[in-house]
């Protein structure tokens, strides 16, 4: 792409192109990736942190057997948004979306097969 926008720059005639507009593209082109470098890092932060917060919970439910303390219909309500999340992660094709998102409703069907198991 570099290339390209520097032949591109090149070819416009017989005069030269600026060298300062020259260098200011390729400086937008690299800052146009890093940003997207840094929103999916941000991105997959954030995934990992609410895929994961979602482990102790389920693990101690299936050791303990006791749900007593968790609501059906918040838990339901936040596996169907998960649900949600997963076929917009699809649509776009956004594997970090899909990924964390299949991870989170993995560990939300335990918790709400365990739900039910057990009152």
């Amino acid at each position: 792409m570099t290339a390209l926008l520097l032949f591109a720059g090149l070819c416009r005639g017989p005069t030269r192109p600026d060298p300062a507009v020259i260098k200011l593209q390729v400086i937008r082109l690299y800052c146009s990736r890093m940003n997207g470098l840094l929103v999916d890092t941000i991105g997959m932060a954030g995934a990992v942190l609410t895929t994961v917060c979602w482990l102790p919970q389920a693990v101690q439910i299936v050791r303990s057997r006791d749900t007593a303390a968790i609501s059906l219909t918040g838990t339901l309500a936040f596996t169907i948004g998960i649900v949600f999340w997963l076929i917009y992660g699809l649509a776009l094709m956004d594997w970090p979306l899909i990924t964390s998102n299949v991870v989170t409703l993995a560990l939300m069907a335990v918790i709400v097969a365990l739900k039910l198991r057990h009152g």
